[in-house]
């Protein structure tokens, strides 16, 4: 090596204590998972689910709302280049070089995340990822290694399953579920609107909306329970069964999760109370029925707050009518109501 240059293998070398302590550690008979300053390395057998690891972006500890990922084999390690950074002679640099051409790489990727069977082997894979800038994510597809990469300019580029990457398939059921109780309460506070104003056609008497209103409460009832249950279930985000229950409290998100736990529960005591009502005062049930003026707002506000799109496209459309639809049934009712106290007056 030219005098002056030295060859650093901290990293291969914190990689392979990883390695080598896991298998040690599981030759006793159990399950484990070590991890050296990013460096992942598993033996034994894992728990049910997997290991679950927070992946946070330049080295960083994982915070709440970073991806979870699940490993259930091998090894996981992180190469960023902003770990170890600094300035000489006015000019960025870190501590990877490209050996092609002994200066940095090409500014493509700044932080990449690799699952490969040791650590040793993921550990030299997200650097070469870092070295070879544009094309990395072919080149550890093809190399069937699963990784996610992290560019300058943000954007994150997932590679291959086998684990590391999330599960996002309860999200979706999460999300669609959340999407559709928000349309079934928004008809549960319409026609809860509508029912005392006696509005009835032949074709829709007022026994037949009061059906519908109790249905679509039972039906909302059902769509959130799948919502919570999938949330909670997901390891996608770092939600408890507690948050789903006691407001404010989630690490993820904790004011939008927390106004949603709040409307969750209002609609619980709402159902609770009408599978009740024959044994409730009618005034005291009337009182607690109103509750539901603040319940579907809480949770209108909570999935426009906490989703991850719900500021852009249909979803915000979607949010816009609901909110509209309710805003012109409370109009109508005090219009009503208000035309029929000047009748009396009069």
């Amino acid at each position: 090596m030219p005098r002056g240059v030295r060859l650093d293998l901290g990293s291969t070398g914190k990689a392979y204590a990883a390695d080598r302590a896991a298998a040690r550690i599981a030759a006793l008979g159990c399950g484990v998972l070590v991890s050296l300053g990013g460096d992942l390395a598993t033996a034994g057998p894992a728990p049910e689910g997997g290991w679950l690891v927070g992946v946070g972006d330049d080295h960083r500890a994982a915070a709440p709302g970073d991806p979870v990922v699940t490993v259930r084999s091998g090894a996981l390690a992180t190469s960023s280049v902003t770990g170890r950074a600094w300035r000489r002679g006015g000019r960025a640099v870190h501590h990877i070089v490209d050996p092609r051409t002994g200066d940095l790489p090409a500014p493509v990727w700044r932080t990449v995340s690799v699952a490969a069977r040791t650590c040793v082997d993921a550990n030299a894979a997200a650097t070469a990822a870092i070295v070879r800038g544009e094309g990395a994510d072919a080149w550890l597809d093809g190399a069937g290694l699963p990784a996610r990469l992290v560019g300058h300019d943000g954007r994150v580029v997932t590679v291959g399953g086998g684990g590391l990457m999330p599960d996002v398939s309860l999200w979706h059921v999460a999300r669609a579920s959340g999407f559709v109780a928000t349309l079934l309460l928004t008809a549960t506070v319409l026609l809860g609107i509508l029912g005392p104003m006696r509005v009835g056609t032949p074709a829709w008497p007022r026994f037949t909306l009061a059906g519908l209103h109790r249905n679509f409460s039972l039906l909302a009832l059902a769509l959130l329970a799948i919502h919570v249950v999938s949330v909670a279930v997901d390891s996608y985000v770092p939600i408890t069964w507690t948050d789903l229950f006691v407001p404010f409290v989630s690490a993820y998100h904790p004011v939008w999760m927390g106004l949603g736990t709040v409307s969750f529960d209002i609609f619980l005591a709402l159902l609770v109370t009408s599978l009740l009502r024959p044994r409730i005062n009618p005034r005291m049930w009337r009182v607690l029925h109103w509750s539901a003026y603040l319940c579907w707002p809480l949770a209108l506000v909570h999935g426009l707050g906490i989703g991850t799109d719900a500021l852009s496209g249909w979803p915000l459309g979607l949010s816009v009518v609901c909110a509209l639809a309710v805003l012109a049934g409370v109009g109508w009712r005090i219009a009503a109501a208000r035309k029929k106290i000047m009748a009396r007056l009069s």
